[in-house]
């Protein structure tokens, strides 16, 4: 996280969402200055930010693959989502998603196929790699055109079309996490829904939220050691209710909870000086910080 603010000129940030140790690539929807990273896993609640202010929804993606007329519905983006689904991968590592079972890999290059295996392939540096189904992507590729729908002047390329679900066109970015805790002013924790069902119990917090007038709060909660066991998630809730957030959420926990201010970690990570963490929500704009404890 102190890495990371130091990289942008951070003056805040608490680590961000959860991600896979293995590779780093986070777990959950993603965007960046409107472009997105990632998709989401089970619709889990995202923190939009716009120019004005803060959206807080459970989110999805509204993705497709065309070409010659034809489409192909894609359930995720740079995360494998099982045998019969449809997966993209545009690059946040160079080592790209397994193949699924009876899968197959095409990689795409300025809208042409340029190589199709059952093995990895690399994600080419200006287009996309498609993982999937052989008889879906297949089904895709050997689109036919019809002279009645398409005339000469038309697109031939394939195209990757996606859209955050809700809509959002004043959304820069968007963080994932989840459960919700606070919802229209109100303690709600849907980890049931969000299949949250393994960190449930008192550990390390990260929670973000936000108010009716505007104010952003960030919040870490200590764990794992003597002079502190940690949170469960009502607990969490009922905290960031206490600061009147109307909306509040959850982000990765446990050995990932850090914060840092002007580069000074200010919480008690359970590892000390913090683990090596995917992304961070960071405050780079000037901004009044009250340090509350």
């Amino acid at each position: 996280v102190v890495s990371m603010s130091r990289q942008n000129n951070a003056f805040a940030a608490v680590n961000g969402s959860y991600f896979k140790p293995q590779t780093g690539v986070p777990l959950g929807l993603m965007m960046i200055d409107k472009k997105i990273l990632t998709g989401p896993i089970y619709n889990r609640v995202a923190l939009g930010i716009t120019d004005n202010g803060f959206k807080m929804d459970r989110a999805g993606i509204d993705a497709e693959l065309k070409y010659l007329g034809a489409s192909l519905k894609v359930n995720n983006i740079n995360l494998s989502c099982g045998d019969q689904s449809i997966s993209v991968d545009g690059g946040i590592t160079k080592e790209g998603v397994d193949t699924p079972k009876y899968g197959i890999q095409v990689a795409v290059e300025n809208g042409r196929v340029i190589e199709q295996s059952e093995n990895p392939l690399k994600i080419p540096s200006n287009g996309f790699v498609i993982s999937g189904p052989k008889v879906k992507i297949e089904e895709l590729l050997s689109a036919k055109e019809e002279k009645k729908i398409f005339r000469k002047k038309q697109n031939t390329d394939i195209v990757f079309d996606i859209k955050v679900s809700p809509e959002g066109e004043d959304v820069n970015h968007i963080i994932s996490g989840g459960p919700f805790l606070v919802k229209d002013g109100k303690v709600f924790v849907d980890y049931v829904e969000e299949k949250f069902k393994p960190i449930t119990g008192k550990n390390p917090r990260t929670a973000v939220g936000y108010t009716k007038d505007g104010y952003f709060i960030m919040v870490t909660i200590d764990g794992r050691e003597e002079s502190s066991v940690g949170a469960g998630l009502y607990e969490l809730a009922k905290i960031m209710k206490s600061f009147g957030c109307e909306y509040a959420m959850n982000l990765d926990g446990g050995g990932s909870s850090t914060m840092q201010i002007n580069g000074q970690i200010v919480n008690s990570p359970s590892v000390k000086g913090g683990i090596t963490v995917s992304n961070s929500l960071a405050l780079v704009e000037p901004a009044k910080i009250t340090l509350a404890e």
